[in-house]
């Protein structure tokens, strides 16, 4: 996240100092030289990290998976005049963050050092969408994220438990169903297998989205065209149409 952003930064006239486990500067030493911190380590060592140099920032961020407890935490732990704020980047590294999204959570302590940042993204042609930080740990998280890390896993390991020949299944697996196998080997790529875990042990909407979509499961055994129906109509005929070209376009690419 530091070199994705730093030139974003500097290209708009800031200086950037990154610390990190092996800098010369420490956290405590540069969020006392800072405008403005933005905390990025792991989910597991947010809220120590917060605890350590949030009461030496002028204004503090967070670009953490999770935004309900790393919010409180900087509002806890920060200077009543410190400026609060949170955000998630919906990607990783990036050559540009042209086009991408990011979910800024606004404060009662947020503010003109906060706001220059968000400018800063919109001006590299960031997509910024205002969220609080329940709706984004229940929209984004736990269905976009939470619910998807846990079906494609099962999803696999029911193929595992079965004694298939994932290579096998593969090959014989029509073209939508190839794009799911990829997005599952995706998916396993072990430098994300902590993140994950935490995303998944911090999610607080987990129990309801499983009982949910169990249900849902079950509906669909016994329901499909009637729900397929409310499905297309959810969609609506315009985006359901760009949406089956875009998947069409992956599927063709992919064969």
């Amino acid at each position: 996240m530091g070199s994705v952003h730093r030139p974003v930064f500097e290209s708009a006239g800031h200086k950037v100092i990154i610390s990190g486990r092996n800098s010369e500067i420490k956290m405590e030493e540069a969020s006392e030289k800072s405008d403005l911190t933005i905390i990025s380590v792991p989910i597991d060592a947010v809220s120590d990290v917060i605890k350590k140099v949030a009461p030496r920032c002028k204004a503090i961020m967070d670009f953490t998976s999770l935004k309900d407890f790393p919010m409180k935490d900087m509002l806890n732990y920060s200077d009543k005049e410190c400026e609060v704020a949170g955000l998630h980047p919906l990607y990783g590294k990036v050559k540009s963050i042209k086009g991408k999204t990011i979910v800024y959570c606004k404060t009662e302590k947020s503010g003109k050092k906060c706001e220059e940042i968000v400018n800063c993204l919109k001006m590299a042609g960031a997509q910024i969408k205002e969220m609080t930080p329940e709706e984004h740990d229940k929209n984004v998280v736990s269905i976009n994220q939470a619910l998807r890390i846990k079906k494609l896993t099962a999803y696999i390991k029911t193929m595992k438990d079965e004694g298939f020949s994932i290579k096998e299944m593969y090959e014989i697996a029509p073209p939508p169903t190839k794009v799911l196998i990829e997005l599952c080997a995706r998916q396993l790529n072990p430098n994300n297998d902590s993140m994950y875990a935490e995303i998944i042990k911090k999610d607080k909407f987990g129990i309801y989205f499983e009982k949910k979509f169990s249900e849902n499961f079950k509906l669909v055994g016994s329901n499909y065209e009637k729900i397929a129906s409310e499905l297309r109509e959810m969609f609506g005929s315009d985006f359901l149409k760009e949406m089956q070209e875009k998947a069409e376009k992956k599927i063709n690419n992919s064969v």
